[in-house]
């Protein structure tokens, strides 16, 4: 039995003040009067009533106690233990596969373990007409069945699932698994996870109802250290330069020791000492012509329960310099950056005027205010205000200025602007774009959009509706980092010194030479993925760390995947289980309390204290009568 309000059984303290004012009652008194002649009759229909007498008053006090007790249970919200997780109806079982769930528990099993059993008892213990749906969440929302009342259909379902190592996306994965519950009627959701997530089921303020949250782990499984930051970059000079950042979310100090290895040969193998919630960061800087498959790991977490977060992958080559035109009428920031920039060969063209395609081939251009009349045909980054007679062929149309455009919110899941830290940048003037189908919003102000992305079958572009020189963005550490995660994303996999590097649930853009043939793709666990010419040089998700390679023909390629994710890392869990987590208000930034439903045992004791009080006022009256 669990209890919506536990508080209110205190209320039963009401009982024994019934039982006092019982024999506090008001008795008969005794009176002298001059003869018992008259009284004979009556005291001897006294004598053989007083055994009923008692009987009736005792009856009373019974029924009094009785009605109070079952007041004081309904009021605390009786609810019966077997009904938590119970499928009567139409229900959606989404099960969390996404990194946290693989955390060892003192028993040597998985979070995930104990979800999957968890799931499994449901589906057993369900109504026999019950249809259900399986889903998998992690990075995404994955169906596993239909809505199907089979009960081995299901399990079956349950054994083909697998943990993964993707950061879990918990209001993407309720969005959507309520979406297809309210599709049925008295539709409902029951999320299996271990509650370590940042953003609460109801973050987006939305009212609950339909989904019931059931918790598994403990919270004593909490300690652990990762590897949060990691990156390689090029720099002047042709050498590279590596940064990496362990943290330690458990409640003791850890020792670990940190390694580093380039195609096995150490470049670091250095002790740290990480007490409670602390961090420590290394970076490495080389100039030896080093190549290929690069580990940073920790080694020693005797205690550490994860770990797909004890080591980071990347693959460095040695490709060509990026071949860039910059397209502008005058800027010292942008040209200065660009030119320092150790992956690029840039040639300046001040003016559209002395723009010639034919100086290319170009890998990517930059406008900034200018465009040439033919368009190049390679990925843009374009840098607003254009006039109407100079426009980059965009699916964006100016619709006037904005005044006052800080930055406000951005998409932290980018690689373009992951990394950016917008809170110290403001924006005087921008302009106001419409965007077209398939645009994406990277950077925003109150007012419009600041930074925004794209792609189609010929290219990718990102675009700035601002000019530089009118925001501080150029004086920010921020301008160098998005302007690197640009290229990046723009040109990726040709960039000298820098690495091949993707974080789990991120899908794998196969280089150019493997689209228009048949291509093979392994990665840990068995993972494996086949396309043919017909298909898309491209892998929608890698599930799991580590090295990634893939063949077609005589090609081969190689990337890296990792976790790099501080809130997976962090295995307390922050949500309760129960049938409506509690919301956020977005316009207060506070917890609401959630509306709970009235179950059908409340009902119940609602109506017996109803009869017990309509019992003791007929004997009550009966007992007037006779007197």
């Amino acid at each position: 039995m669990t209890w919506d309000y536990p508080v209110l059984l205190t209320t039963a303290v009401s009982l024994p003040l019934i039982v006092l004012l019982h024999l506090l009652a008001r008795r008969r008194k005794t009176v002298t009067v001059p003869s018992l002649m008259l009284w004979k009759r009556l005291m001897e229909n006294e004598r053989r009533s007083v055994t009923f007498r008692r009987l009736i008053a005792n009856l009373l006090l019974i029924l009094q106690l009785l009605a109070a007790a079952l007041l004081v249970l309904a009021l605390a919200g009786p609810r019966p233990a077997g009904g938590v997780g119970r499928i009567s109806g139409p229900t959606v079982l989404a099960v969390d596969v996404s990194a946290g769930m693989s955390a060892v528990g003192d028993d040597g099993r998985t979070r995930f373990d104990l979800a999957v059993d968890e799931a499994a008892r449901m589906v057993r213990r369900k109504s026999a007409g019950a249809e259900v749906m399986i889903l998998a969440g992690g990075a995404a929302a994955v169906p596993l069945t239909g809505f199907t009342s089979s009960r081995a259909d299901l399990l079956a379902a349950l054994n083909t699932l697998e943990a993964t190592d993707e950061p879990g996306r918990p209001q993407v994965l309720l969005r959507t698994t309520e979406a297809l519950a309210s599709a049925r009627s008295g539709g409902r959701v029951l999320f299996i996870t271990d509650g370590a997530f940042d953003d609460g089921p109801r973050a987006d303020g939305r009212a609950g109802g339909m989904t019931e949250i059931v918790i598994v782990g403990s919270e004593a499984e909490v300690e652990n250290a990762g590897i949060t930051v990691f990156a390689v970059r090029g720099f002047s000079g042709g050498g590279r330069e590596l940064l990496v950042t362990v943290e330690n979310f458990g409640n003791n100090t850890r020792q670990v020791r940190l390694t580093v290895l380039v195609d096995n040969r150490e470049l670091l193998g250095e002790p740290l000492l990480l007490s409670p919630g602390g961090r420590e960061t290394r970076t490495i800087s080389w100039y030896d012509p080093l190549a290929g498959r690069v580990t940073a790991g920790l080694e020693g977490g005797d205690q550490d329960t994860l770990v797909s977060d004890d080591a980071v992958y990347a693959v460095l080559s040695s490709g060509g310099r990026i071949r860039t035109a910059l397209i502008t009428p005058g800027n010292w920031f942008l040209e200065t950056l660009l030119d320092a920039h150790p992956n690029l060969s840039l040639r300046v063209y001040r003016g559209t005027e002395g723009w010639r395609e034919d100086d290319g081939p170009w890998d990517l251009v930059v406008a900034d205010r200018l465009f040439p009349s033919v368009d190049p045909g390679v990925p843009l980054l374009v840098i607003y205000p254009f006039n109407e007679f100079n426009r980059p062929p965009l699916p964006l149309l100016p619709q006037g200025t904005i005044d006052g455009a800080d930055p406000v919110s951005r998409d932290s899941s980018h690689p373009v602007v992951r990394d950016v830290d917008f809170s110290r940048v403001s924006v005087r003037t921008a302009v106001s774009l419409a965007a077209g189908p398939g645009v994406r919003v990277l950077v925003e102000s109150s007012a419009g959009a600041l930074v925004l992305a794209g792609e189609d079958e010929h290219r990718r572009w990102v675009a700035l509706s601002f000019d530089l020189l009118e925001s501080s963005l150029p004086l920010r550490p921020a301008f160098p980092i998005l302007v690197s995660g640009a290229i990046s994303w723009l040109v990726p996999g040709a960039m000298d010194g820098a690495a091949d590097i993707l974080r789990a649930g991120e899908g794998w853009l196969l280089p150019p030479e493997f689209t228009g043939g048949e291509w093979e793709v392994s990665g840990p666990g068995g993972r494996e993925f086949n396309g043919g010419v017909e298909d898309a040089a491209e892998v929608e998700r890698l599930d799991k760390v580590g090295f990634w390679t893939a063949w077609s023909g005589g090609s081969k390629a190689e990337t890296g995947v990792n976790l790099l994710d501080a809130g997976e890392s962090d295995l307390r869990p922050r949500w309760e289980s129960g049938p409506e987590p509690e919301p956020v208000s977005p316009a207060m930034g506070r917890k609401e309390k959630p509306r709970r439903k009235s179950g059908p045992l409340t009902a119940l004791l609602l109506i017996l204290v109803l009869l017990s009080i309509c019992a003791e006022w007929g004997l009550q009256s009966r007992n007037w009568r006779g007197t």
